[in-house]
C-alpha cells in the first residue's frame, strides 16, 4: 500500500531534525569530570567538581563563550539528574555538561563530526498497516524504578506509570495471546513504549521505543485510524530517557473505560524510532525493562543504522 502522508512528512522532519546544528550526530566525546582538576581532551578549561557542581576555569586565550559572551575566569554549573547544560561554546564546539547517574560529563558536539556530515537519512521499512496493534493501557500506581542505560559504567531512573496489554497480530495470538509492558510518561499527556523486538542487533538497533497520547481523538467509528495520530509528529530527536520526540504514534480508541478498567489503543509500529545511542557512542539511553519484549520481529518504524564509528576510552557496550 501506500504509506500515508503523514508518516512520509513525519520521515521527512525527522530526518531533518536529526540533522541540525549540535544534535547528536554531531557528539564527538565523552568525558566524567572528575574532583582533581585537570583538562579535557576535546574542550578548552580546567574542569573539577566541587561541592555537587562543575567548576570550569578558562583565560582568554581558550576563546569561550556563555550564552555568546566571553568568559574568564571560574564557571560553576550545578545540575539535577538527567539534567545538561548546553551554555558553553568554543572554536565552533559546544560542550555539554550532562549529570548522569549521579555524576559530571562533558559531551562535545561539533558540527563538523563525520557522522553529521555523512547523514543522509535513517533507513526505514515501508509503512506496514499489519504493525497498527491494538492493546488497552491501565493506570498504575507510579514506580520509579533503577534502569540500565547504553554505558555499562552508568545507571539511570526511570517512572513507570502504567501497564500496556498489546494484543499480537492474530497468527501469533493464538500461541501467546497479549503481551503485558511497562509504560513510562504521563497518562494525561505523552506514554512512551521502550521495548524490545525480534529485530533486535540484526534488522534494527538494540532496542527502540514509541510514543502515544490517550487524549487523542479516534475515528468516526470509535477506532483509530492506521495513520496513528502521527499527523502532529514534531520529528524531533527523543529525549536520553525515550520521552518527548517521537510524535504521537497512537490514539485512543473510542472513549476511555476509565482509569481502573483501562484505555483501548492503537499504536503504530510504522512510527518506532531508534534512541540517539544507536548513533553515537556517546549516548546514556535507558534501556528497556527485561520483561518489555514484543515476542516477534516488528519490521515496522526505523531500522539499524550503520555502525558508529568506535569511540576511544569507552567503556565495552
Amino acid at each position: 500500500m501506500n504509506a500515508p502522508s503523514s508518516w512520509t512528512n513525519f520521515r521527512a522532519s525527522r530526518n531533518r531534525s536529526l540533522a541540525e546544528d549540535f544534535g547528536w550526530l554531531t557528539l564527538v566525546s565523552f568525558e566524567w569530570v572528575g574532583d582533581e582538576p585537570g583538562r579535557l581532551d576535546s574542550f578548552p578549561g580546567v574542569w573539577r567538581v566541587e561541592d555537587d557542581a562543575v567548576w570550569a576555569s578558562f583565560v582568554p586565550e581558550d576563546g569561550v563563550e556563555r550564552e555568546g559572551n566571553p568568559v574568564e575566569g571560574d564557571v560553576v554549573i550545578r545540575l539535577l539528574d538527567e539534567e545538561s547544560d548546553f551554555s558553553l561554546r568554543s572554536g565552533g564546539r559546544m560542550a555539554e555538561v550532562a549529570k548522569r547517574g549521579g555524576a559530571y560529563t562533558v559531551r562535545v558536539r561539533d558540527n563538523n563530526a563525520p557522522l553529521q556530515r555523512d547523514f543522509v537519512g535513517v533507513p526505514v521499512w515501508d509503512y506496514d498497516p499489519a504493525f497498527v496493534l491494538r492493546g488497552v493501557v491501565r493506570a498504575r500506581e507510579p514506580e520509579v524504578v533503577e534502569r540500565a542505560t547504553f554505558r555499562r559504567d552508568t545507571q539511570s531512573l526511570a517512572r513507570i506509570v502504567a501497564d500496556l496489554e498489546l494484543e499480537l497480530p492474530e497468527e501469533r495470538s493464538a500461541e501467546q495471546g497479549a503481551v503485558r509492558l511497562a509504560l513510562e510518561g504521563d497518562l494525561d499527556g505523552e506514554l512512551v513504549l521502550n521495548f524490545y523486538d525480534d529485530t533486535n542487533g540484526r534488522e534494527s538497533a538494540d532496542w527502540r521505543f514509541v510514543t502515544f497520547r490517550l487524549d487523542a481523538p479516534g475515528g468516526e467509528d470509535g477506532a483509530a485510524g492506521a495513520e496513528g495520530g502521527a499527523a502532529g509528529a514534531r520529528g524531533e530527536v527523543g529525549g536520553e530517557d525515550g520521552e518527548g520526540g517521537a510524535g504521537d504514534a497512537g490514539q485512543a480508541a473510542g472513549q476511555p473505560l476509565s482509569r481502573d478498567r483501562g484505555y483501548v489503543v492503537e499504536i503504530d509500529f510504522n512510527y518506532a524510532l531508534n534512541f540517539p545511542a544507536a548513533f553515537t557512542p556517546y549516548g546514556t539511553c535507558l534501556r528497556p525493562l527485561p520483561d518489555n519484549r514484543i515476542p516477534l520481529a516488528v519490521e515496522a518504524g526505523e531500522r539499524r543504522p550503520e555502525p558508529v564509528a568506535s569511540a576511544r576510552g569507552l567503556p565495552s557496550m
